[in-house]
């Protein structure tokens, strides 16, 4: 939402610039962009705060392999997550030649990135393709999950239980990262 920004003690007698600081997205200060005070009018306008977005972390399993940090925490059976070119119904990867599959029958395995640090993340997002074609045993679901530290308990952001026979682009917000 939009918070008021207010001038105490301040006269205007001309058309001003001022730079302020706008609080919000949990104490982060943002400036906004070309604010100005018509003198005529008092009124304000701005341009919302110029955000930059910065990619920390990406992978696209184009090593043919998983990659150096990467790894799999075994929950219900051990079968692995591979890196290989479509699978589990899929003939091809979304873009370039491999992409991660899963085929469990029932069995689960966590794929967990590196450790990442979004301590000073303003925003910080989670975007991915993913498909999901039934095999012998169903669809298997999908769950994304994130944990603040090595030591804590992974809590979960979305589950996606049904079948996506298509590359299906998703994007999430990461909660209470710090």
């Amino acid at each position: 939402g939009y918070f008021p920004y207010i001038l105490e003690g301040i006269w205007i007698t001309g058309d001003i610039t001022i730079n302020v600081e706008l609080e919000s997205l949990e104490g982060q200060n943002m400036p906004p962009r070309n604010f100005k005070v018509d003198n005529q009018t008092a009124i304000a306008t701005w341009l919302p705060p110029g955000i930059e977005f910065v990619t920390v972390f990406e992978e696209g399993f184009e090593c043919g392999s998983l990659p150096s940090g990467w790894t799999q925490e075994y929950i219900l059976d051990s079968v692995p997550w591979t890196v290989q070119t479509g699978g589990a119904g899929m003939t091809s990867a979304h873009s370039g030649d491999y992409n991660a599959c899963f085929t469990g029958n029932f069995a689960k395995t966590k794929l967990v990135t590196p450790e990442l640090d979004l301590n000073n993340a303003i925003c910080p997002t989670l975007s991915f393709w993913y498909a999901q074609v039934p095999g012998s045993g169903g669809v298997d679901d999908l769950k994304v999950f994130y944990k603040k530290s090595k030591n804590d308990t992974w809590k979960i952001i979305v589950t996606y239980p049904t079948h996506a026979a298509i590359w299906k682009y998703e994007k999430l917000e990461l909660p209470d990262v710090t």
